[in-house]
């Protein structure tokens, strides 16, 4: 299913890519989108993920493979956002298209997910016990997944409620990629690779994600000298649902 831009004929300024996290859909922007000018909601693209809503699956499902699926899309230079795993394929994208990425955006995204021994990140066990969940309940393992993006807002409770809501209204993600999606957070590793990133990056963190420790920021904006970092204090790994208005500040300052 091919994405919409909202008025194709009329744009002017780049386009504004938006890819979603593991186990989501693009529905999940719905309420940033409708926060913002029409002048910015002119110029979206969101995107489902392979194998997400009716986006068909890819055989293979390694990060160069979906950043090449990502390149189908953007037809010219763009601001590419993406939050969680969706910022994890912008960062490989914009390392093998460097002509099409004017900037980045990446919300409660890092280019390496898994905790190493000089790297804060997700506890391994963790993912192993999503992996496991997976083959019995992906559903199950989806609401799980969605609790722990609110932790830590003051409206946790609210906020996932509204996630579920969103996410889980449309088709269930295909299981070889949200398996395929889990072996990418515990494995790939860009670090190196940032020295090679020549676009603005804007990051956005949550000072309470347990996803994207707070002791991973400043290693993180050690690695590129073009990028910006935010923290929102008591935001966790999904801060357009917990914090919309300082989201919609930060948005708003990194698409203009």
């Amino acid at each position: 299913m091919r994405p919409e831009y909202s008025n194709k004929s009329q744009l002017t300024d780049p386009p504004i890519i938006l890819l979603h996290g593991w186990g989501m859909n693009a529905n999940i922007w719905q309420p940033t989108i409708q926060s913002l000018p029409i002048e910015l909601q002119n110029r979206l693209v969101t995107l489902n993920l392979p194998g997400y809503h009716q986006e068909a699956t890819l055989e293979q499902y390694k990060l160069e493979d979906l950043a090449n699926w990502l390149n189908k899309y953007v037809t010219q230079p763009s601001i590419i956002i993406g939050w969680s795993l969706g910022g994890l394929i912008a960062q490989k994208f914009a390392l093998q298209y460097p002509n099409k990425v004017i900037k980045l955006g990446l919300i409660g995204s890092t280019p390496k997910f898994m905790a190493a021994d000089n790297w804060p990140g997700i506890k391994p066990d963790v993912l192993k016990l999503f992996a496991t969940q997976l083959t019995k309940n992906h559903r199950l393992t989806i609401e799980r997944f969605l609790a722990i993006q609110a932790m830590g807002s003051d409206t946790a409770k609210q906020d996932i409620k509204q996630l579920k809501e969103l996410v889980l209204s449309t088709d269930e993600p295909d299981l070889h990629a949200l398996s395929e999606g889990l072996k990418l957070l515990e494995s790939e590793d860009l670090r190196l690779a940032w020295s090679n990133l020549h676009c603005p990056v804007s990051c956005l963190f949550g000072r309470l994600d347990s996803l994207v420790p707070n002791a991973a920021i400043n290693q993180i904006a050690a690695l590129c000298k073009y990028s910006e970092i935010e923290v929102i204090d008591k935001a966790s790994h999904a801060p357009f649902v917990s914090h919309p208005q300082a989201f919609l500040k930060w948005f708003i300052k990194t698409v203009n």
